[in-house]
Parts: structure tokens; C-alpha cells; sequence
């Protein structure tokens, strides 16, 4: 049976002196206000099928598209184009785009820390989120700041993915395809990542279930990654900095070097020292990574050497801080100034227990740590609390990260003990060779 559709004609509501009149109201190039006449056999009393609506235009061409879009609500295709068009709506309404949930995650997360150490501040760590930021871009506005990994990788797919529900599993599997990181990046990253979507379906509301669940997170190579500078390198760093002008900027990186080797400090908390935190030879201060109070003891010539360095912009307490621009930025500025120094050295990389690397700042916090494990043996007085206090770290925390140094000087310190002990059994043995056996009275 066919479908009976109203049919829509565009008339004039000619006036009195409109010279078209005589051409009837079919005539619609004419001035006069427009109607629409409509048929719908639909009606079962014929008497009302015909009937007219008034739509307040004079124009004939839009007075057609009126009439078209009565026609459209019985298109087929246009019924089917205008539920699919709803759908979307419906799906966008109840997504969000990868822009507004990035940004909003980050937002979140940087009030909402997942380390314990950092809630008690409340606050997520700048490297923590640094981290993030690295791995998920940075949005402001709605706007792509920095794209980071996701938004290059983004800016590569045909179509690309617009909504946060359009990052299906298989998507997501091929975006962790293109990470080109070592272990222990892949690993922080799928962690980061799952975060972000794991905010994306409790919090946000706009998928169903985390593209990343069911994986398990990957492995990490065992050994350490990183290293202390040895005696010789050290000084070849010391050396270094000697042969380069005499300036205030390089005396101001002198002064850093050998802070954070004496001290252990991590680079931000090194750029960020404020004299306020030194009492004579004793350095107490808190740990940006972990909120801990780290109390190190300065050797004196560090001492001697923070009273003259020449701060950066005019603030004493603070030598290497230029407050015009944010730690973040500051702590880059000093990082690249240090990496340049070790490649002067002569020590762009390095070799660890899974594989070479290149020098880098932490090495100095290493080195501090390491020297101080090897003093403690050589004395014979070893207590890792204090070195872990000075570091600022837990014994559990110190002993994991320095587990392979205390295996090595453990074993060193047993091999010296075992030396000992056959010098001594052997001069036990030499001198019972000489002696004469007693003989027992009759």
C-alpha cells in the first residue's frame, strides 16, 4: 500500500494593488506575503484536507525552503539522515572530545596524587605531572598547548579519533605500539595511561570501560639504572669546570655540582635551595618528590661556597633561582647547563645494569649516597638510617634503590673479614708448629 504524504505549496497572499494579482495565487515572484497551502490526504474528512499556514516571508525562494523542510520530515532519506544526526548528538552529549578529557584529567590529577607521600600535601608532584603532560599533551581552553605523545600520534590517523569513546582498545593497542621508550618509560607510561582512562569512565562518565583493562602492565628489566660518578670522573667534572672562565655563571655551577654531590639534593630541590635551610653546616629540607625531610650534613668548603655564590637575579636566599620564570623552566635551564658540562667531561654516557645511558643530574645524588655507603664500611660503623635520613628516603625505599652498591661492599667487607681471619689462623698455625708438648707427670 502507498504511503499518502502532505503536499506543500508556496502561494501569495496578493494584495489589492499587487499588479500580479490576475496571475493567481500560484504566482509567488511577486512582493506579497507568502503562505503555505497544504494537502493532507492523510485526513479521513475531505473536508479538511486542504488547509493554509502563514510563514511571515515575503520571499518566494525562502518561502520554497520552508516548504522543503515540511517535504524533508517525510523523506525517507532525510528521516534516516536526521536520526543518525540525533544519534551523534546523543553520543556527543554523553562524550566528551579527547581535548576536554585530557584537559580535565589533568586539572583533576593535580589535586588528587596517587603517591602517599604526595597527598599529604595534596598536591600532585611538578615531575609527576611533567610526566603526564609528556605522555598526554597539555590543553588549555580547549586549545593543544603541547601535543605530547597522544596528540602527535593523534595528528597521524585517517580519520582521526575525535571523541574519547572513539579510542577503542585497538586504537589504544596502536598508539602504545608507537612509544619508542625504555622499559621503565613503557612501564610509567601504560600506568599514566590507565589513570587517564580510569578518570575517563568513573569520573567523566564518557565510556563504559577502559580500553587498557584485562593488560597486564609491563615488565621491568631487573638491575639498576643508574650509577655514581667514580673518584676519577668527579674530578674530571671538578677539572671541567676549572678550565672555563672565571664568571659568576660558572662559579654559580661550580657551587651547584658540589651541592648536590654533598648534599644528595635531586635537581629541584638543589635549584630551589634557599639559605634559610642551612644552620651552620646543617641542611634540613623537604623533599619536593616526596614531602620527607632530607637532613644532610655539608662538608665545609660547600658551606663556604653557598655564603659567596652570586644569586642569579638579586635574591641571596635563593643563588639559583631566577624567579622571572617558573621552577619548571628554571630546573630545565639548570639540567641542560649540567648535561652540557658532563659531555664536556667527557661523560655523555654511562654504563648500568641494563644497558648505557647518558649522564645525568641524579647521578650526582648517586654519587653522594654511594660515598656514603662506602665511608660507613670503611669505618666499620655502618647505619643506613642516617644515610637514608640525609637522603630524605625510607630504609625500604634507600636499600631497593642501592641494593646492588651494598650487595658489593657487603661482599667486599665479608672478603676482608675472611683475609683476616686466615692471616690469623695461619699465624696461629706457625706458632703451635713451635711449641713443645708438655709431657704429664709419673
Amino acid at each position: 500500500m502507498t504511503e499518502l504524504i502532505p503536499s506543500y505549496t508556496v502561494i501569495s497572499r496578493h494584495e489589492k494593488k499587487c499588479p500580479d494579482k490576475a496571475k493567481g495565487r500560484t504566482y509567488v515572484q511577486c512582493g506579497c506575503w507568502k503562505q503555505l497551502d497544504i494537502y493532507d490526504p492523510r485526513i479521513a474528512d475531505p473536508k479538511k484536507r486542504q488547509s493554509r499556514i502563514s510563514i511571515k516571508t515575503r520571499s518566494a525562494a525562502d518561502g520554497e525552503q520552508i516548504a522543503q523542510s515540511y517535504r524533508d520530515k517525510f523523506d525517507p532519506v532525510k528521516i534516516a539522515e536526521a536520526k543518525l544526526k540525533a544519534l551523534q548528538a546523543e553520543k556527543e552529549s554523553q562524550s566528551a572530545t579527547i581535548e576536554h578529557a585530557v584537559s580535565a584529567f589533568l586539572i583533576w590529577k593535580s589535586d588528587n596524587p596517587s603517591r602517599r607521600s604526595s597527598k599529604l600535601s595534596g598536591k600532585t608532584s611538578d615531575s609527576a605531572m611533567t610526566g603526564y603532560r609528556t605522555l598526554l599533551g597539555y590543553v588549555e581552553n580547549g586549545k593543544v598547548q603541547r601535543k605530547g605523545h597522544l596528540f602527535t600520534w593523534l595528528e597521524k590517523q585517517t580519520p582521526r579519533p575525535v571523541l574519547i569513546s572513539d579510542l577503542t582498545p585497538v586504537l589504544v593497542d596502536s598508539f602504545r605500539a608507537s612509544w619508542k621508550f625504555n622499559d621503565l618509560t613503557i612501564t610509567k607510561s601504560f600506568i599514566r595511561l590507565k589513570a587517564f582512562f580510569d578518570y575517563c569512565v568513573d569520573r567523566g562518565g564518557w565510556i563504559e570501560k577502559n580500553p587498557l583493562d584485562g593488560l597486564r602492565q609491563p615488565s621491568v628489566k631487573d638491575g639498576s639504572r643508574t650509577m655514581a660518578f667514580s673518584d676519577k670522573q668527579y674530578q674530571s667534572i671538578l677539572d671541567t669546570l676549572a678550565s672555563r672562565e672565571q664568571s659568576a655563571d660558572n662559579t654559580r655551577l661550580l657551587t651547584l655540582v658540589e651541592l648536590m654531590r654533598w648534599s644528595g639534593m635531586a635537581i629541584h630541590d638543589a635549584v630551589n635551595f634557599n639559605q634559610s635551610t642551612l644552620k651552620g653546616n646543617e641542611l634540613r629540607y623537604r623533599r619536593q618528590k616526596t614531602n620527607v625531610m632530607a637532613k644532610p650534613n655539608l662538608v665545609p668548603h660547600i658551606v663556604e661556597l653557598l655564603r659567596n655564590v652570586v644569586p642569579i637575579n638579586g635574591d641571596a636566599n635563593q643563588p639559583f633561582r631566577n624567579v622571572s620564570r617558573s621552577i619548571d623552566s628554571d630546573k630545565d635551564y639548570w639540567r641542560l647547563q649540567l648535561n652540557r658540562l658532563f659531555t664536556d667531561a667527557g661523560l655523555k654516557m654511562v654504563k648500568t645494569d641494563v644497558g648505557e645511558r647518558s649522564a645525568h643530574p641524579h647521578m650526582l645524588r648517586d654519587t653522594f649516597a654511594v660515598n656514603q655507603l662506602r665511608t660507613q664500611f670503611e669505618l666499620g660503623q655502618v647505619n643506613l638510617q642516617t644515610i637514608a635520613d640525609a637522603l630524605g628516603d625510607s630504609i625500604a625505599t634507600f636499600t631497593k634503590h642501592y641494593k646492588p652498591q651494598i650487595e658489593e661492599l657487603e661482599q667486599a667487607h665479608t672478603q676482608a673479614q675472611d683475609a683476616i681471619v686466615e692471616a690469623q689462623a695461619a699465624k696461629l698455625a706457625k706458632k703451635e708448629q713451635g711449641v713443645i708438648p708438655m709431657r704429664r707427670a709419673k
